[in-house]
């Protein structure tokens, strides 16, 4: 009864960030396939995203503020714009797909970290087990962080700010990839 409630309660907090447009798109097919299984509900996901990040001082995550944020291919135009916006360390961040995920089962738990692994997130794991549920989290290495601007001032170069946004892209089109074989492994 308890995983029931609280895969209900999950749900219904889902549907309100679809309606609200929280979800990211590029996700939305896996959940609604891994939400479809009576034994598995999603919990907090993102599709990868590259991401100027404008940290008031080194380590100051809580306080950062995004100047600009996308999770498909950005342009080194579209970066440059955004390090403009950085008064104080403007970072560019890469970060990869996460999943986080319920099932109802150890056994269940330990099928879709194998399915994650053999889709390529190797930071696939059991995060947490009680006597009702499990927590799953499936990601991966595709991270890139770099300093490009400090005090307002932009440090490197529009070459080099050309090569990052490439690799930038790659990195993230390389999760996307994993992504879909990820519903491939999970049979969905």
């Amino acid at each position: 009864m308890r995983w029931e409630m609280f895969r209900s309660s999950r749900l219904e907090k889902l549907n309100h960030a679809l309606e609200r447009g929280e979800v990211d798109r590029e996700l939305t097919g896996l959940i609604e396939s891994i939400n479809s299984r009576p034994d598995c509900v999603t919990l907090s996901s993102c599709s990868g995203r590259i991401g100027i990040i404008d940290l008031p001082e080194f380590g100051d995550k809580k306080n950062a503020v995004f100047r600009g944020k996308w999770h498909h291919e950005v342009t080194p135009e579209a970066i440059a714009t955004a390090l403009k916006l950085c008064s104080n360390e403007g970072w560019l961040k890469v970060e990869p797909p996460i999943i986080h995920l319920a099932v109802s089962s150890l056994e269940m738990a330990d099928s879709i970290v194998k399915s994650g692994l053999r889709a390529g997130f190797k930071r696939s794991c059991i995060l947490s087990v009680s006597e009702w549920k499990a927590v799953v989290e499936i990601t991966s290495t595709e991270v890139l962080e770099s300093l490009l601007s400090l005090n307002g001032r932009i440090l490197v170069s529009p070459d080099y700010i050309e090569i990052l946004t490439d690799r930038a892209n790659k990195k993230l089109e390389r999760g996307m990839e994993k992504l879909r074989r990820l519903e491939r492994e999970l049979n969905l």
